[in-house]
């Protein structure tokens, strides 16, 4: 066999290979943190409205239904979807959410991106989640890659990226804390969202105080 021949059945091995990871799907888990918190939260729950991936890329995505749990942690949420970057889902998150209203930039490519209803709840008696003390609507959870790694991106229509803020402030549809509430990726994590409910809280004049 010819030096060319076994080059030509290398090369395809190598795309056939490259292809079936590339169309992978992954368990894509973040993690949310609320000990910077004036509330405490145990748990989070997020339910899908809309949503967008790669078509080249297999997906568990439902619209109308939760994000389901890493291992029983129930700070974490977890899609089940392709890691392949595309620029339509990136045009998506761009189009619906804007730099202003994430973390202060557009993407040129994403991995998925996905609309919803984020909740926050408590314990109730140190059991189960049933105290519900924030909801979000509209809030939109993505990811993308780098050469390295993955990494989450948090944005929301509601919300809104102050100057000099790693995090977004979000007005809220279901507040009985009356506190304003934040959410950011931790710097140097790509992977958790930091949750923050203050009494003070960066304003625009069309703020409303919850």
């Amino acid at each position: 066999m010819s030096f060319l021949i076994k080059f030509v059945v290398m090369l395809t091995a190598f795309s056939y290979v490259l292809n079936i990871y590339a169309k992978k799907e992954h368990y894509n888990t973040v993690i949310f943190n609320g000990e910077n918190s004036t509330i405490k939260v145990d748990c989070v729950t997020f339910t899908v409205t809309d949503y967008r991936v790669n078509p080249s890329q297999p997906s568990h995505i439902e619209i109308g239904k939760q994000l389901s749990h890493y291992d029983s942690n129930l700070l974490t949420l977890t899609a089940r979807a392709g890691r392949k970057r595309s620029k339509t889902v990136a045009k998506y998150f761009n189009d619906q959410v804007g730099k202003d209203n994430s973390e202060g930039q557009y993407f040129g490519r994403l991995n998925f991106a996905i609309r919803g209803t984020l909740a926050l709840f408590q314990k109730f008696q140190g059991r189960s989640c049933t105290r519900k003390i924030v909801e979000f609507r509209d809030i939109f959870l993505a990811q993308g890659n780098s050469l390295f790694s993955n990494y989450w991106v948090v944005g929301g229509k509601n919300c809104f990226h102050p100057h000099h803020s790693d995090q977004i402030n979000c007005r809220v549809d279901y507040n009985p804390t009356g506190l304003f509430w934040s959410l950011g990726i931790i710097e140097g994590t790509h992977s958790t969202i930091d949750i923050i409910g203050n009494e003070k809280n960066y304003r625009k004049k069309w703020w409303v105080t919850p």
